[in-house]
């Protein structure tokens, strides 16, 4: 602990660390808890170790995040739901976004203390605000140049180049795993289809390139429990430019599940149309009348092509001997990779239910906007 305090007493905080603890349940990056304090008071911190083996160039990801973070700011200053927040960049004394140290790369926020991240939704209404917040996210960016930002992790949402690397791996079997799912396997190669659906999309101009998350699930986004509002989004490391369905996909996919991301009895995992219809009320109550057609006609399959991306990325680690994602028992990725599968499947049979969702959850927010 004590060589964390040394390093937060680099940056550019508010009294003196007295202490700092783990926090969060991120795998990428290592997350702390700072107290500070002075005689005029108590001060939060949240001290980040950058994985600097997943963000090659740090550089470019704070700048990312510092330019995001400002416009948000900017625009909250203006138009400010009571609660809402932004991430606040804590810079170092000498006035960078991070600090590189012998030990790794660092960087500081501000701590919110008006939301918390939620990893299990208890209700309808919490996916709700989910679904709001990824949607207030793209709408207070909808302004921004998103040829202004890099690519933190190239190709993260390139679905077809994923299903490349997951043939790859496939073929390459590097940790002799093969034998063990040649079903899961051949579900994710017979559905091979869907890969292209988005990336079509952008690369024809029928869906615009806007700013996006890359991650937005429920537990990105901060929620206040005890009033039940939007409080902010983080973890901003995989905003790039992107399609907004993405980020609704995201959402679905993590929300929209009955049963744990690594739930072995597949009987407990399906897809949720009440979940679905939640978050989808949510996020399109800020976004309805921003969205292109052609974003509005690839609304049903955002989560079903996100779904289907993930899981392929689960199993390809798991037959590469687990070099991504972090694992905490045996064959973790692979359970992984089969929820995904069963709520790909689970999807398909309810898709005619999921449009009719989509359809009507469109008419009533475009209906709303006509009267404003």
């Amino acid at each position: 602990m004590d060589e964390l305090l040394k390093i937060i007493s680099r940056f550019a905080i508010k009294g003196e660390p007295v202490c700092a603890v783990p926090y969060g349940k991120g795998h990428i990056n290592r997350t702390y808890k700072v107290t500070a304090q002075d005689d005029a008071g108590t001060y939060y911190y949240i001290l980040q170790r950058i994985n600097d083996k997943v963000f090659l160039d740090v550089y470019g990801l704070m700048r990312n995040i510092s330019r995001v973070s400002a416009h948000i700011l900017t625009k909250l200053a203006t138009q400010a739901l009571e609660g809402e927040k932004g991430l606040t960049i804590i810079c170092t004394k000498q006035g960078t976004s991070y600090l590189k140290d012998v030990s790794g790369y660092y960087r500081v926020y501000d701590f919110i203390s008006e939301g918390i991240s939620i990893e299990s939704a208890e209700n309808l209404k919490q996916l709700e605000l989910g679904g709001k917040g990824i949607g207030r996210f793209q709408r207070l960016l909808a302004g921004f140049d998103a040829s202004l930002l890099q690519e933190t992790i190239p190709n993260f949402h390139n679905t077809p180049q994923r299903y490349k690397d997951f043939c790859l791996a496939v073929d390459a079997d590097i940790a002799g795993r093969k034998k063990n799912c040649q079903e899961v396997i051949d579900f994710f190669i017979s559905r091979a289809h869907y890969a292209p659906l988005i990336t079509n999309a952008l690369q024809s101009g029928t869906i615009p390139s806007r700013v996006t998350h890359n991650d937005g699930k429920l537990n990105n986004v901060l929620i206040d429990p005890v009033n039940l509002k939007y409080v902010a989004v983080i973890d901003l490391d995989t905003v790039m430019p992107g399609a907004s369905l993405y980020d609704l996909g995201d959402s679905v996919r993590f929300g929209a599940s009955t049963g744990a991301e690594d739930e072995q009895d597949l009987s407990k995992v399906e897809f949720s149309l009440d979940a679905f219809a939640a978050i989808l009320k949510g996020y399109l109550a800020e976004v309805a009348s921003m969205l292109t057609q052609g974003e509005q006609e690839l609304l049903p399959i955002a989560g079903l092509l996100m779904t289907y991306e993930c899981g392929m990325r689960f199993l390809a680690d798991y037959l590469n001997g687990d070099t991504y994602f972090a694992v905490h028992k045996e064959g973790h990725n692979l359970h992984r990779a089969k929820t995904q599968m069963k709520l790909v499947a689970d999807m398909e049979k309810k898709m005619q239910d999921i449009k009719a969702i989509v359809q009507n959850e469109m008419s009533a927010n475009l209906v709303k906007a006509s009267y404003k």
